[in-house]
């Protein structure tokens, strides 16, 4: 009974050094979500400061075109009066010829001044206009890094929620191991997030930049990715975090899939389909994927790659020849809707360059490659995380009936509860992207 009476004890100690450490993340968390308050209110200060600036860069834009315009009438009336047939048809009398001169040299006179004039609040108006461009891009660099720093203390925030999660299990399942049998304590622990070690791409070309070892942590709400064990264990902040509401699909892939993988890495990866609001990225990490040289070129929505074509091939631009059997000219080719043209185009800023007809708008879903350590961990992370995923049902839609807020509200609830009770435990099936959607490899 001693013994007995001494564990329990231990047990007491323990359990309240949880408790103290639990409390002291909770207000670890308080304080950050405080912090994530004051930055979105300077956020929304510098947004309003920025709205100002463009408010009175409007205004002094109008004002310069409406004296602008004065001007331009003025001129044109000084015009019409020097033009008008009645000073020719006047008498060639001295008396008249006179007064004629003196209001021609006035006019002019009035002419030179209206175009100092005018001269003068044109290079007004081009310091003021530069003036406000350097403090727009001033404030436009100050929300970006707070939108960065804000960005790092989310993900901050969601690892010590990672954290706190552990601790919570962690803790309930050490009070019911007191009571409990060790069968029992065994389907306890099943509840506490999974992890490991899986590999994710560098980059999109795999063959060239290889794949970047990860420690995978998955909670009841978000994917955790860190950079190594003892960065997760010090709930250091992660490379990468993905919501797990907004999954589309996990599953497993073909050679067709990932071309440029090896085949013997086939068995071992797998897809996670995504909205592209669900990822959030480390900006350090950013930083270092942004420094690596990418040969791409941004312009009018193209995003043009270069290229060298040694078949036959015409400039879509000026239909000239493209390629080359043994010297082919520079050329470039967009990845989005596949116009290619002479690279000489796209440096000089042609004309001839039509606006991308792919819009940005299609890129709504991203996909992440996962490499597995082996092939029995692929189907184990494929079963697991196809479980996490939350099916949404279609919404059902009737034109003949018009149904009242509560009524609707009802029907709602109990096609839901319906839908849930029939819903189906086991992984989803394989399925495509829709169209109207990119899929892009992070």
């Amino acid at each position: 009974m001693s013994e007995k009476g001494a564990q329990m004890s231990q047990l007491e100690e323990l359990n309240q050094q949880l408790s103290d450490n639990l409390d002291q993340k909770m207000a670890d968390r308080d304080e950050l979500n405080a912090k994530i308050k004051s930055l979105q209110d300077e956020l929304g200060r510098s947004k309003d400061n920025s709205k100002d600036i463009e408010d009175a860069t409007e205004s002094l834009k109008k004002q310069l075109h409406i004296e602008k315009t004065l001007k331009i009438q003025a001129v044109n009336k000084l015009a019409e009066i020097m033009c008008r047939k009645d000073f020719m048809q006047r008498e060639n009398s001295s008396k008249k010829k006179k007064p004629q001169s003196d209001d021609l040299r006035k006019k002019e006179k009035e002419c030179r001044k209206l175009h100092q004039e005018l001269g003068a609040e044109r290079e007004k108006y081009g310091q003021m206009v530069t003036k406000f461009q350097g403090q727009i891009a001033e404030y436009q660099m100050n929300l970006q890094m707070e939108m960065e720093q804000r960005q790092k203390m989310q993900m901050e925030l969601d690892s010590k929620d990672l954290m706190i999660d552990r601790l919570n299990s962690q803790n309930k399942q050490r009070a019911l191991n007191t009571s409990i049998t060790d069968d029992d304590a065994l389907s306890v622990s099943v509840h506490l997030p999974k992890e490991g070690w899986v590999s994710i791409p560098n980059k999109q070309n795999i063959k060239r930049y290889g794949w970047k070892r990860q420690y995978l942590v998955v909670s009841n709400r978000k994917i955790f990715f860190y950079n190594s064990d003892a960065d997760h264990k010090s709930s250091s902040t992660p490379s990468i975090i993905l919501e797990i509401s907004k999954l589309f699909h996990v599953r497993s892939v073909t050679q067709g899939d990932v071309i440029r993988a090896d085949a013997k890495d086939i068995p071992r990866i797998f897809q996670i389909l995504y909205a592209n609001e669900a990822e959030s990225i480390n900006p350090v990490e950013k930083d270092k994927e942004e420094q690596q040289p990418e040969d791409r070129i941004d312009y009018m929505r193209h995003l043009f790659i270069p290229m060298h074509y040694h078949m036959p091939t015409n400039c879509d631009s000026c239909n000239k020849p493209l390629w080359h059997m043994f010297k082919p000219p520079p050329a470039v080719e967009c990845r989005r809707c596949h116009m290619k043209c002479h690279k000489d185009h796209v440096d000089r800023e042609e004309a001839c360059i039509t606006m991308c007809n792919v819009t940005m708008d299609l890129v709504s879903a991203k996909e992440l490659l996962v490499l597995a350590q082996t092939a029995d961990e692929q189907k184990q992370w494929v079963m697991y995380l196809s479980k996490k995923i939350i099916r949404k049902e279609p919404k059902i839609k009737s034109a003949s009936v018009r149904l009242s807020g509560n009524e609707e509200a009802n029907v709602r609830r109990n096609v839901a509860e319906r839908s849930a009770a029939s819903r189906p435990v086991g992984p989803q099936r394989s399925v495509s992207i829709p169209a109207g959607q990119n899929r892009k490899i992070t």
